[in-house]
C-alpha cells in the first residue's frame, strides 16, 4: 500500500468510527466489528433503528433518479433505511450520517468493463439536501453529471469524496460553507480560502486551467496537496509557504512555469514527497531543498531546470 493510501485510509477510518448503526433486520443489539475496505468500524446495533421518513424519502428519490445496471441498490427497500447497504445512521438520533456509495470496483486499468458496469449514473436530486446530518459522503467512481450545489448545504460533512464522478457545470461558492471538512476529493476546484480545516485536498486528473489561487495558502492544516494532471499555469504562489504541515505535494503534469522559490519550498519542513515532473519550471532547484530532512521522494523530470541537485 502506498504512503498516500495509508494517509487516506487512516483519515477515512477516523471519520467513520462514530455512532454509526447499520443493524441487520431483526437485530436486538450488540456490537459488531466490521473490517471491510481495510478499516475497522465499530457498529452498535440499537433498538432505535428506523430512520427518519424525510431522510428515507430523500434516499428513495436519489435511487429512483439513477441508472443502476449492477443493481447495487436493489436492497434499498422497506421502511428502515438504516439497514440499507452503504447507509449509516446515528443510534442516538436515527439521522443518516454516513453514505458510502463509492464504486466497489477499484479502477486499475485492467478491469475497465467491470468498473463501468458498476457505476451509478444520473443526477443529484433536490431532496438530497434533506440529508443535512451527513458527516461522511463518498460517491466516487460513479457518473453523476450535475447537482454540486446541493452539497454546499450539508454543513455537517467532514469527509467528502466525489472524485471520478464526472460532475460538470459551474462549481457553487457555497461549498466554501463546509467549514468542518477534513477530507475533500472533489475533482473540481472551489472556494479554497474558506476550507481551513482540510488536511487532504486532491484535484488530480482533470482539465482545470489558469493560475493556482493564492487563497490556497489559507489551508494551513493541509498534509496532502495533489493537483496533478491538470492544466494549471503560471508560477507557484508565494502564499503556499503557509502550508507548513505539508507532507505530500504533487504538481506533476501541469503547465506551471518560472523558477521554484527557495523561500516557499524552505517552509515545507515536514515534506516527504515532492513531485513536479512534466511542467515548464526553469532555473536551478532551490537550495532550500537540501534542508528538507524528511524528503524521501523528489521527481522534477521533464522540466527546463538546470544546475545541480542541492544537498
Amino acid at each position: 500500500q502506498t504512503r498516500q493510501g495509508i494517509l487516506d485510509n487512516s483519515l477515512a477510518s477516523s471519520l467513520t468510527r462514530t455512532d454509526v448503526v447499520n443493524p441487520p433486520l431483526g437485530s436486538q443489539g450488540g456490537i459488531t466489528i466490521d473490517f471491510s475496505c481495510g478499516s475497522t468500524t465499530t457498529t452498535i446495533h440499537s433498538n432505535v433503528s428506523s430512520c427518519l421518513e424525510n431522510e428515507r424519502q430523500a434516499l428513495i428519490d436519489f435511487k429512483e433518479n439513477l441508472t443502476d445496471e449492477a443493481h447495487r441498490l436493489r436492497l434499498w427497500v422497506g421502511k428502515d433505511c438504516c439497514t440499507w447497504k452503504g447507509v449509516g445512521c446515528s443510534w442516538r438520533t436515527g439521522h443518516v450520517i454516513k453514505l458510502d456509495l463509492r464504486n466497489p470496483i477499484p479502477f486499475n486499468g485492467n478491469n475497465y468493463p467491470d468498473y463501468q458496469f458498476n457505476k451509478l449514473t444520473g443526477e443529484m436530486t433536490p431532496s438530497f439536501v434533506d440529508l443535512k446530518h451527513l458527516s461522511y459522503l463518498d460517491l466516487s467512481g460513479n457518473n453523476l453529471s450535475s447537482g454540486l450545489d446541493s452539497f454546499g448545504s450539508l454543513k455537517s460533512l467532514r469527509y467528502l469524496n466525489l472524485s471520478y464522478s464526472n460532475f460538470v457545470g459551474k462549481v457553487p461558492h457555497n461549498l466554501g460553507n463546509l467549514s468542518r471538512l477534513q477530507y475533500l476529493d472533489l475533482g473540481v476546484p472551489c472556494c479554497f480560502g474558506n476550507l481551513t480545516s482540510l488536511s487532504v485536498f486532491k484535484l488530480s486528473w482533470n482539465d482545470f486551467e489558469g493560475p493556482l489561487p493564492s487563497s490556497m495558502g489559507n489551508m494551513t492544516q493541509l498534509t496532502v496537496l495533489d493537483l496533478s494532471f491538470n492544466g494549471f499555469k503560471g508560477e507557484i504562489p508565494n502564499s503556499l509557504r503557509n502550508l507548513r504541515s505539508l507532507r505530500v505535494l504533487d504538481l506533476s503534469r501541469n503547465e506551471l512555469s518560472g523558477e521554484i522559490s527557495s523561500s516557499v519550498v524552505g517552509e515545507f519542513k515536514n515534506l516527504t514527497s515532492l513531485v513536479i515532473f512534466g511542467n515548464h519550471f526553469s532555473g536551478p532547484l532551490p537550495s532550500s531543498l537540501g534542508r528538507l530532512s524528511y524528503l524521501r521522494e523528489l521527481d522534477a523530470s521533464f522540466n527546463q531546470l538546470n544546475g545541480s541537485i542541492p544537498v
